[in-house]
C-alpha cells in the first residue's frame, strides 16, 4: 500500500473538516491518521510560531490547506522516523533554522537515532565513545534545562565558526582561481590592480573636462604633446640633409613612417599592430613632417 492510499482524500478532508461528510467504512485509520498529522502541526509548527497580541490559533481547516501547502511545494513533510529513527512523528519544516540540508531532516538527523526527551522537551541522539568511558546525550534541539541550554549553545557556537570557517576556505579558494584566470599571482595582487585600475579610471573622469584633454586619444594632455619631443629626436638620428636636399617628398614620407613606428613602440610597446593610429598622432606627425607632395597615405585595413 503507498503513503496516498493511507491519507483521505482531499474531497474526504474537506467533507470531514465542515462535518457533513459521513466518514466511509475502512476509513476509520485514515481520519485517525488525519487528526493526528493536524495535531503534531500544531504542535510543531504553530505553536513555535511566535504569537501576536491578538492573534488567534488557526482552525483545522487553515491548518489542514498550510499542511497541504507546505507538501505541495516540498517545503517539509511529515517524518514518522524514517530517516530519524524515532519514535515520535513530527513535522519537518526545511525553513527551521534547526533544519540540515544534508539529511534533509529538522533537526539533524545525520547522527541517528534520534531520541525525544519529554522533560527537556528535545532532541537527542546518545554518544559513546570506542573505548567506552565517554557517554553523554548530545542535543540537536535547545533543551530546557539551564545545564543542558549550555551545553547546547556552546556546541551550536562551535558549529557556526566551523562552518564560516570552511564558507571563508571556500571563498579564498574560489577568489585564487580567478585570480588565476585573469593572469594574476594571487587573489591579494588581483585585489590592487583592481583598485589601481579604479584609481586612474576615476582620475581619468576627472580629468575629461580639462582645458587640454584630447577628445581622439582620450588624454591629458594630449598623446602627439607628450611624445613630440622624443619624435623630433628620433628624427634626428636618422636625418640625412643631402638625401632631404635632393628628394624631400620621399624623405618626409620616411620620416612620416618612422615617427608612427616610434609612438606604436612608445604606446603599445610594438611596432607590428594592425590598428590606426588616434587622429591627433595622425595630425600631430604631418604637421611635423608634411607632405611635400600632396599625397599621404595613412591606414589600409586588410
Amino acid at each position: 500500500m503507498s503513503l496516498l492510499d493511507l491519507d483521505l482524500s482531499i474531497i474526504c478532508q474537506i467533507e470531514y473538516l465542515h462535518g457533513g461528510g459521513d466518514i466511509s467504512p475502512g476509513d476509520e485509520k485514515k481520519v485517525i491518521r488525519f487528526e493526528k498529522k493536524i495535531a503534531e502541526w500544531k504542535r510543531d509548527v504553530v505553536d513555535k510560531k511566535p504569537k501576536l497580541p491578538g492573534g488567534k490559533t488557526p482552525t483545522k481547516q487553515q491548518m489542514s490547506d498550510d499542511m497541504f501547502t507546505l507538501q505541495n511545494e516540498c517545503g517539509g513533510y511529515w517524518c514518522k522516523g524514517e530517516t530519524c529513527k524515532c519514535d515520535r512523528s513530527h513535522w519537518v519544516v526545511h525553513e527551521s533554522m534547526l533544519n540540515c540540508w544534508e539529511c534533509m531532516h529538522a533537526p539533524c538527523a545525520c547522527e541517528a537515532p534520534l531520541v525525544w526527551d519529554e522533560k527537556e522537551n528535545a532532541y537527542y541522539y546518545f554518544f559513546l565513545s570506542c573505548d567506552g568511558l565517554t557517554k553523554r546525550n548530545i542535543w540537536v534541539s535547545e533543551p530546557t534545562s539551564n545545564i543542558a541550554r549550555m551545553t547546547f549553545k556552546i556546541k551550536e557556537k562551535k558549529r557556526k565558526e566551523r562552518e564560516q570557517k570552511e564558507r571563508e576556505e571556500e571563498n579564498c579558494a574560489e577568489n585564487q582561481k580567478n585570480a588565476h584566470n585573469q593572469g594574476y599571482c594571487c587573489h591579494e595582487h588581483g585585489q590592487e590592480a583592481k583598485e589601481k585600475f579604479k584609481k586612474e579610471k576615476k582620475g581619468k573622469k576627472a580629468r575629461v573636462n580639462g582645458p587640454h584633454h584630447c577628445i581622439h586619444c582620450d588624454e591629458d594632455p594630449c598623446v602627439c604633446v607628450q611624445i613630440e619631443e622624443r619624435l623630433s629626436k628620433n628624427a634626428d638620428i636618422y636625418f640625412d640633409a643631402e638625401d632631404h636636399t635632393h628628394d624631400p617628398v620621399r624623405t618626409n614620407s620616411g620620416r612620416r613612417k618612422r615617427a608612427y613606428q616610434y609612438t606604436a613602440f612608445i604606446l603599445w610597446e610594438g611596432i607590428n599592430y594592425r590598428k590606426p593610429h588616434y587622429k591627433c598622432v595622425e595630425d600631430g606627425v604631418r604637421a611635423l613632417f608634411p607632405p611635400l607632395g600632396g599625397k599621404r597615405m595613412g591606414y589600409k585595413a586588410k
